[in-house]
């Protein structure tokens, strides 16, 4: 069965109950897509079929019908995620959204469950305790001022050796499964690349060493500053560019790819025909397989920029954004992140003489930017250097930072709930840190450190002193504003008797099973072939690179026993070496040599 047969197949066995949940799409869609990315935060992942469909579901949902350019027959990996995006052909966002859905709870039958277990937002969304029935999205829920946010200090516990990472600040922050990961940064007039690994569950410190592999586009993380760190998946990371120190600069930015399993890094191919300069402070977000650049300070010219680049993973190409719309004046330090896949959020940052705290928006498909209607008593005061994370419900928390004269000793949450629905946001501050917590500074990073979106973690910063502290932050509450008591529409409600409570009713395991078996079955033989072309080509390459070292080691043990004339081509007028070239070379020994 072809994928388009098998999307087919999906499509026809839509079950009847996806129709009586109370949340509407395209709500219920990005409650799914939130789940599967709380599985890849946790280190967690899908059956690798299961990855496919989601995939070609998910940019036919976001970006409509493919009309990206077909990949070269010799990518296997693009080529399979190429022909399943465009088999759905002109499948329309809606049916997508659902599919997506209908694949998930396909394989996690109890995702809902678990969705609505993280937190008010989600239990607000589609559950009820008292098993009355799943309350309408658009039932009054808390203001986004009911928010409870709490900060503490964290002590970390002695680890075996004593070690713990230096003070540092303008560093690199990830959260993955278990462990949080602090790389690089500056100290004083150092340039930093060690990288420490945070237990979460003994708060202990662990140093994890760089591996040096000796190959040629291995290499070791470079010192560097004001980089972004983006998770990619599993234990991988991308780097993307940073200040250096003056003998590592270059002209033009520079991206790795980290595995902090095997702490290799590889240094990325960069090709188009536009590659941005090098440089600091700027921001970057990772959309499917993209990296959108934004902003920041050249290194070697000090210039602030306000370009807007893409940096798709997969090609290795630089792309420089045409977008409309007035984008953000140019700035470095500011924040970025992403909501739904689609729209990426610009606060704050600074120039040479100020400091800014408007909100700006891009719209991925579109490319437009545009300045959202953003309310609320307080606002916060312009900032740069400042520390972010986007948590449950699409709060966007913003901490510290500094504006040219002092240190802001604030934070906010810019409730972005209503964004994609509204255009719209609203702040809502969070008070004063205190001097205890010292995030009161630049800097410092925050990530996310649970799947719910209610756990995060600070590190580091510079207030006057360089700082090596670990605060964490959870919150309570919800991000959504309340909206207007109006009951869905009858058909929408679920009874209590068959959600008992929990969420959608379930799908009975045989119409499961039956959904189930010709869809994945054929997704997974069509993968099957895939993998089983890669490990062809993998092992091919393998022999081939081992072969070639075993005939380079018998080449030199030969040479050393020849006569020194046979070596220096004067044995009968020409060494071996020049009668090869004078025969037209290219052969065997220019191949060894690696001339070839």
């Amino acid at each position: 069965m072809s994928t388009s047969h098998a999307i087919a197949t999906l499509r026809l066995r839509r079950s009847a109950d996806m129709s009586t949940m109370a949340v509407p799409y395209p709500e219920r869609f990005h409650l799914a897509k939130a789940y599967v990315r709380s599985l890849h935060k946790q280190g967690r992942e899908l059956a690798d079929e299961t990855q496919l469909v989601l995939y070609a579901l998910d940019r036919q949902a976001c970006d409509g019908p493919c009309r990206d350019p077909k990949p070269s027959a010799w990518n296997a990996r693009e080529r399979a995620l190429w022909q399943a995006w465009d088999h759905l052909g002109q499948m329309s966002r809606e049916e997508a959204m659902r599919l997506y859905v209908k694949q998930l709870e396909i394989d996690e039958p109890d995702w809902w469950r678990s969705s609505a277990a993280s937190g008010p937002d989600q239990q607000a969304a589609g559950s009820s305790a008292s098993g009355g029935g799943a309350p309408a999205m658009a039932d009054e829920g808390p203001d986004a001022s009911s928010c409870d946010c709490k900060f503490e200090l964290l002590r970390p516990k002695d680890s075996a050796d004593g070690a713990v990472p230096k003070p540092r600040y303008e560093h690199g922050s990830l959260c993955i499964g278990s462990k949080a990961y602090v790389v690089g940064g500056r100290l004083g007039g150092r340039y930093l690349n060690d990288c420490w690994a945070f237990d979460l569950s003994t708060r202990a410190w662990r140093e994890r060493k760089w591996r040096q592999v000796d190959q040629s586009n291995k290499t070791v993380l470079p010192a560097l500053a004001a980089a972004s760190y983006l998770h990619v998946g599993g234990f991988k990371c991308v780097v993307v560019g940073g200040h250096t120190k003056p003998d590592d600069r270059t002209e033009d930015m520079k991206v790795y790819k980290v595995d902090l399993s095997t702490m290799e890094v590889e240094r990325c191919d960069a090709f188009g025909e536009s590659i941005p300069s090098a440089r600091g402070g700027h921001a970057s977000v990772l959309v499917r397989s993209q990296v959108y650049v934004f902003g920041g300070e050249e290194t070697n010219t000090k210039k602030l920029r306000n370009d807007l680049y893409v940096y798709d993973l997969h090609s290795s190409t630089w792309t420089l954004a045409e977008t409309k719309g007035e984008p953000p004046s140019p700035r470095s330090a500011h924040s970025m992140t992403v909501l739904d896949g689609k729209y990426i959020v610009v606060f704050g940052g600074g120039s040479v003489s100020r400091c800014f705290n408007d909100v700006h928006v891009l719209d991925t498909q579109s490319l437009e930017w545009f300045e959202p209607e953003v309310v609320g008593e307080e606002a916060p005061e312009p900032r740069a250097g400042h520390a972010s994370v986007l948590m449950s419900g699409n709060r966007y928390v913003i901490i510290g930072g500094g504006n040219n004269v002092r240190a802001c000793p604030d934070a906010f949450v810019l409730d972005l709930s209503a964004l994609s629905s509204e255009g719209s946001g609203r702040w809502v501050p969070l008070g004063d840190l205190g001097a205890d917590l010292a995030l009161s500074c630049e800097g410092a990073t925050i990530v996310e450190t649970d799947a719910k979106g209610t756990r995060a973690l600070a590190y580091g910063g510079y207030d006057g002193k360089y700082l090596d502290r670990l605060c964490t932050l959870e919150m309570g509450g919800s991000g959504r504003r309340p909206a207007a008591k109006t009951a869905l529409p009858a058909k929408t409600a679920v009874p209590a008797a068959a959600t008992n409570g929990q969420g959608p009713p379930a799908v009975p395991a045989a119409d499961v099973a039956a959904a189930e078996d010709p869809v994945v079955a054929s997704l997974r033989a069509e993968l099957a072939q895939v993998k089983e072309r890669l490990k062809r080509e993998t092992q091919a390459k393998m022999r081939l690179e081992v072969e070639n070292a075993e005939l380079r080691k018998a080449l030199a043990r030969h040479e050393d026993e020849l006569p020194v004339s046979t070596m220096v081509g004067e044995a009968n007028g020409k060494g071996a070496q020049q009668e090869h070239a004078t025969e037209g070379g290219g052969g065997w020994l220019s191949y060894i040599a690696g001339s070839s």
